[in-house]
């Protein structure tokens, strides 16, 4: 309630300061009176209410919108702590938003925070939307402090450089390792995570080179995009979408280490080791569940940056 009241009042007066600046333009000043007036408030961190996204109309009307489907290969063992590692980003992240619908189903009980891009909480509303639904900066940082709340975390590995990755060809993952040894520091477990159908949502309007090339100068990503009936618009094609949920690796034990105990400062050697294991777990995993309309080959790139 203070939160709402306070965004009425600043954004009230930003209005008013904008009608001055800009020549008394009513539409341009609203804008500006609510942009400014939203960002001055802090998004929640570190918050989360599974139950509430279960019973969340939007939620369920979106999964409903792509028969949205959970495969789980094995129940999790609630008492442990999970990463997981989801693929691939889509070029919007719409199949990690909606897993949030499942969470009470994958770990009963439990929060799954997720790390994002930090420029998402640049954007207007957007940014209060994605503290609801339990999003953190992807950094070292927030791993710590999920890890410190007692709480699993998620992570979309390829990031922003897989949203640029389509292919009516192959199914293009990026992959890399920096996950792997957050994974160990903080002790734990990864779970794969595959959303079959997250690249046939949306094409981009225009090259992806140069979209990647203007996203790479400013604080957050910015494209155009098609998706239902072809247009520019972010309503998505009506795709049929399904989230498979893997058996979670054990790199504690692959490491060396006792189970659940954080490694300090994992040895890079070990760190490939697993890296290698983990794209052979991937790939088996796809090819095992790959849905009877999902004909792409996998194709794995290598992340320029570890």
């Amino acid at each position: 309630m203070a939160s709402s009241l306070y965004l009425v009042v600043a954004s009230a007066l930003y209005i008013v300061i904008g009608l001055g600046v800009l020549g008394h333009r009513v539409l341009p000043s609203i804008l500006l009176g609510v942009w400014v007036g939203q960002a001055l408030i802090p998004v929640k961190k570190l918050h989360q209410n599974p139950a509430a996204m279960k019973r969340s109309w939007l939620f369920r009307e979106m999964t409903n919108y792509f028969e949205m489907t959970l495969v789980m290969e094995e129940k999790l063992d609630t008492r442990k702590l999970y990463m997981f590692a989801q693929h691939p980003h889509g070029i919007l992240p719409l199949c990690p938003v909606l897993s949030a619908y499942f969470v009470s189903d994958v770990v009963p009980g439990g929060k799954i925070f997720c790390l994002i891009h930090s420029g998402i909480f640049h954007l207007p509303i957007v940014r209060f939307f994605m503290g609801e639904w339990g999003a953190l900066t992807a950094d070292k940082e927030s791993v710590a402090k999920a890890r410190q709340q007692g709480e699993h975390c998620s992570i979309v590995v390829g990031g922003v450089a897989e949203m640029f990755l389509q292919s009516k060809c192959k199914e293009q993952v990026q992959l890399r390792k920096g996950f792997i040894r957050e994974a160990l520091r903080n002790g734990y477990d990864i779970v794969p995570m595959f959303h079959y159908g997250a690249t046939r949502m949306y094409r981009f309007i225009g090259s992806a080179s140069f979209w990647r090339s203007l996203s790479s100068c400013l604080p957050f990503p910015f494209f155009l995009v098609g998706g239902r009936g072809g247009g520019l618009t972010l309503v998505p094609k009506r795709v049929r979408l399904v989230t498979v949920v893997g058996s979670p690796m054990n790199i504690a034990a692959l490491y060396g280490a006792p189970a659940g105990q954080p490694v300090p400062e994992p040895d890079p050697a070990k760190v490939d080791e697993i890296y290698d294991k983990w794209k052979k777990k991937i790939a088996c995993m796809y090819y095992r569940h790959r849905p009877k309309w999902e004909t792409r080959d996998i194709d794995f790139i290598e992340g320029s940056r570890a």
